[in-house]
């Protein structure tokens, strides 16, 4: 039907080698992606087989309901910032660094920004949710928690550094995914071995902060934006500041509410709304006076929504 209806839309994908020899960068490009996606991969679903191998079969279905909550609220921030890579490709393609630098600084204190509220809301509300969905006895503990949240917020503010490294096509350190499985494996299994579901948690997570944490922005601000990488960092830390103070708020307000969260699902919304409204607020507003990044941001978030409704 759409060779019927569109035959102007037909195109001959046959890439013969003239073509390869004109544009070889292509291919070697490629293949450096595909290192990059398949080391993704292993480090993402490796984590199942140690839990399984040094704790057990349970454990491994407790683990995948934390899971569940995790992977559906990175959906959701990955939906949120679908469009993102593109428009960098364009501001790097015009190689205005001032605005490439402007937008980096937006991009990454919302991400923080957002995230970090995640994280708190998964600190507060995981194990209430757990307990009225499937019951106390489906907990994983605090400690476990904690190395969740901690992996689920560097894998969710990692995307800012992968999206300027995607837009200047900077895939060629193809060492840095092999490291980054390696060190999971290696680590994963010493460390589950004496510490159980802790340990392999504890071995993505040493994985994450030394390969994405660590080397990526370093990667990204020496080969490609050019601008010194304590730039980066502290950013970062300014950003975090926020996000703690909007922890230290929710903490005292759980401490103060004379509610049980686990005493139904309608005080359990309760809580959450009341966690969420201050964690948000408290975040938000610090940040706001702060961090001019955020603010550029909250313009740009402003000026859309004005202009897509005529006011």
């Amino acid at each position: 039907m759409i060779d019927r209806n569109y035959p102007y839309l037909r195109e001959n994908v046959k890439v013969d080698k003239a073509l390869w020899q004109r544009y070889p960068e292509i291919r070697s490009r490629v293949k450096f992606i595909v290192f990059h996606q398949l080391g993704g991969y292993a480090v993402s679903q490796l984590s199942p087989l140690f839990i399984y191998a040094f704790a057990s079969l349970t454990v491994v279905g407790m683990y995948g309901n934390y899971q569940l909550l995790t992977g559906n609220l990175g959906l959701l921030l990955a939906a949120l910032y679908a469009g993102v890579t593109a428009s960098i490709g364009d501001m790097v393609a015009e190689g205005n660094k001032h605005l490439i630098m402007k937008v980096f600084r937006e991009l990454l204190s919302s991400r923080i920004l957002i995230v970090g509220v995640c994280s708190i809301c998964l600190w507060f509300l995981t194990e209430p949710f757990v307990s009225l969905w499937l019951g106390p006895e489906f907990q994983l503990g605090r400690t476990t928690l904690a190395l969740i949240i901690a992996i689920f917020f560097v894998s969710n503010t990692r995307s800012v550094v992968d999206d300027y490294l995607t837009a200047h096509g900077a895939f060629w350190d193809i060492w840095s995914p092999i490291a980054e499985t390696l060190i999971n494996v290696v680590l994963s299994w010493l460390l589950g071995r004496m510490y159980g579901l802790n340990g392999v948690l504890a071995g993505v997570l040493i994985a994450q902060l030394l390969i994405v944490f660590s080397w990526k922005p370093i990667f990204l601000f020496r080969w490609s934006l050019h601008t010194p990488v304590h730039w980066y960092v502290w950013l970062y830390l300014r950003c975090l500041l926020p996000v703690a103070l909007g922890w230290g708020a929710c903490w005292l307000l759980k401490n103060v509410l004379p509610i049980d969260p686990q005493a139904s699902f309608w005080w359990f919304l309760f809580f959450a709304l009341c966690i969420g409204c201050v964690a948000l607020g408290v975040s938000f507003g610090v940040m706001v006076f702060t961090e001019k990044g955020i603010r550029g941001f909250w313009h740009r978030i402003w000026k859309t929504v004005a202009k897509h409704f005529g006011f």
